[in-house]
C-alpha cells in the first residue's frame, strides 16, 4: 500500500479550491498534526503538579516577552543604523550639485542590490521557512498542523537578518509581520531552556501556549500595543479553544514585557534618557496627537473606502501575481534574479523621483526641532531640504513620522498633497509587484505607509 508520501504531489487552485469536494489535492495529505492529545492522558493527568511548576510557567512567559523585545530592538537598530549609512552616503556623494546624481544613484542603487540578493540567498539555499511573514503557517500550526520549517534555528536567524537586509534594501515591504514569526521561534525554544521543570512544558500543547506568547510579543513590540498583540495572537488562532484565561493573562504579560524590554533598550542604544513609555513614541515618534472632532468623520469615512477599495485591487492583483510566480518563477537563481531586480528598480524611483518633483523647503526651522535627524537635503541649496526625498529615502517608521510631523506645526516636515499622493501611489505600486519575492517579508507596515500618506492628502484637501 503506498504511502501518502509515496504520492506525486497534486495542487489545486487556492482561489477556487474551497467549492470544490470532495478536494482534487493531496496536499494537506504530506502534512503531519501536532499531538494535543498527550496532556489528556492518564500518565500526565496524574503528574504532580505544584507551585513550583506554576511559578515557572510565569517565567518561561516573563522570558519570552524579554527576549523578544531584544530581538526587536537589534533589529530596529540595526535597520536604522543601515538605513542611515545609506542615506548620509548618499546625500553627501549628491552634496548640493545636480551633476553628482548620477554617482549616487549608483551607490544608493548599488548597495541595496546587494543586501537583498544577501536576504533573498539565505532565504532559498538556507532558511526557506523563513519566506514571506510567517503568519499563515502559525495559523495553520495553532490549529495542529506540524507545518515543515515553521520552527527552527534556520528559519529564526533568516528571518531576522533576512528581512531586515530585505527592507534596508529597498524593498516595499515590511518587518512587523515577521516579528510575530520570529517571537514564535523564540517561544519554542525557550521551553528547552536548561532551567528546573521546564521538561513540563516540553510538549505540543504547553510549546503552542509560548508560540502564542511569542507571536503576540513580536507584533507588540512591533506597534507598542499589549493589548493589540494579545488580540491579535488570539484572533488567527480561532475557532481554536485552547485560549483559557489564564493563558491570556500569560500571553498578556509577555506582550507588556516585550514592549517595555523594546523602550529601555533602545533608549540606551540611542544614548537616550529613560522617560516616559508611550506606544506611539516607540514606533511613529508622535506623542502630541489633536483629540478627533465630529468633522473628522467624513474624511475618515472617505479615507476608508478609499483604501479598501485599493486594498480589495491589491488582494486581486497580488494573488494572480503569486500564481505567476508559481509559474513562471521556479529556479532558484530566477528568484535571485527577481529579488535583485524590484530592490533595483523601486531604489531608482525612490531616488530619482524628488529630482523630478523638484520642491525644496527651507530647513531652518525643523533643524530646531527633533525632524532635524529626518530631513534630506538630496540636490537642494544649502539650508533647504527635499519633502519627498525625506519621505523615500528614510526607514519606513521614519517616514510615517515625516508624513505625520508636517501636521503638527511649522516645525515638522512640510509635505504637500501633492507629495503625498506620489508617495502613497509609488508604495502602494512597488508593494502589489514586490510582495511575493523569496525574501522574509510583512505586509503590516506598508499598508499602514500607503494609508498614513492618503489620509495626510485628504487632510490637504
Amino acid at each position: 500500500m503506498a504511502h501518502h508520501g509515496d504520492e506525486t504531489p497534486v495542487t489545486m487552485d487556492p482561489r477556487f479550491s474551497a467549492k470544490v469536494y470532495p478536494r482534487k489535492d493531496n496536499i494537506f495529505q504530506h502534512k503531519k498534526s501536532l499531538d494535543f492529545d498527550s496532556i489528556r492522558s492518564k500518565i500526565f493527568v496524574e503528574r504532580n503538579k505544584d507551585k513550583y511548576d506554576i511559578i515557572m510557567e510565569w517565567v518561561a512567559f516573563i522570558i519570552i516577552g524579554v527576549l523578544t523585545g531584544l530581538t526587536a530592538a537589534i533589529m530596529s537598530n540595526i535597520e536604522e543604523k543601515i538605513t542611515e549609512f545609506r542615506r548620509n552616503q548618499a546625500d553627501d556623494i549628491i552634496g548640493d550639485e545636480p551633476d553628482n546624481l548620477v554617482e549616487g544613484w549608483l551607490f544608493f542603487t548599488g548597495i541595496s542590490v546587494g543586501f537583498v540578493l544577501v536576504a533573498c540567498a539565505m532565504t532559498i539555499f538556507w532558511g526557506p521557512g523563513a519566506n514571506g511573514s510567517g503568519v499563515a503557517e502559525l495559523i495553520g500550526y495553532f490549529n495542529g498542523i506540524n507545518y515543515p520549517n515553521v520552527i527552527g534555528f534556520e528559519t529564526f536567524v533568516t528571518k531576522v537578518f533576512g528581512v531586515v537586509l530585505a527592507v534596508v534594501g529597498g524593498l516595499c515591504v515590511g518587518k512587523e509581520g515577521p516579528l510575530a514569526h520570529i517571537g514564535a521561534n523564540i517561544g519554542a525554544v525557550v521551553v528547552y531552556l536548561p532551567l528546573p521543570r521546564f521538561d513540563w512544558f516540553r510538549n505540543d500543547t504547553y510549546k503552542r501556549n509560548m508560540m502564542a506568547a511569542g507571536c503576540s510579543a513580536g507584533v507588540s513590540a512591533a506597534f507598542g500595543a499589549p493589548v493589540g498583540g494579545a488580540l491579535f495572537a488570539f484572533e488567527i488562532s480561532k475557532p481554536n479553544v485552547f485560549w483559557k484565561f489564564s493563558v491570556i493573562w500569560k500571553v498578556f504579560l509577555s506582550c507588556a514585557l516585550s514592549v517595555f524590554t523594546l523602550a529601555m533598550v533602545s533608549s540606551f542604544m540611542k544614548g537616550e534618557t529613560i522617560h516616559t513609555i508611550n506606544s506611539s513614541v516607540l514606533k511613529f515618534g508622535v506623542d502630541d496627537i489633536a483629540p478627533p472632532t465630529f468633522m473628522a468623520i467624513p474624511g475618515a469615512i472617505a479615507v476608508g473606502v478609499i483604501t479598501g477599495l485599493l486594498g480589495g485591487f491589491f488582494v486581486l492583483v497580488n494573488s494572480n501575481l503569486g500564481l505567476i510566480r508559481k509559474k513562471y518563477i521556479k529556479e532558484n537563481w530566477q528568484k535571485l534574479l527577481e529579488a535583485a531586480f524590484f530592490s533595483f528598480a523601486t531604489t531608482s524611483v525612490f531616488y530619482w523621483l524628488p529630482s523630478l518633483v523638484d520642491d525644496c523647503q527651507d530647513s531652518t526651522e525643523v533643524l530646531l526641532s527633533d525632524n532635524a535627524e529626518l530631513i534630506v537635503a538630496y540636490s537642494c541649496p544649502k539650508g533647504f531640504y527635499s519633502p519627498l526625498g525625506t519621505m523615500l529615502m528614510n526607514t519606513e517608521g521614519d517616514a510615517i513620522r515625516s508624513i505625520i510631523s508636517g501636521f503638527e506645526g511649522p516645525y515638522g516636515v512640510n509635505s504637500t498633497n501633492w507629495h503625498l499622493f506620489i508617495f502613497a501611489m509609488t508604495w502602494y505600486f512597488f508593494t502589489i509587484v514586490t510582495y511575493g519575492v523569496w525574501v522574509p517579508a510583512g505586509l503590516f507596515l506598508p499598508g499602514i505607509i500607503i494609508g498614513c500618506a492618503i489620509g495626510g492628502c485628504w487632510a490637504e484637501i
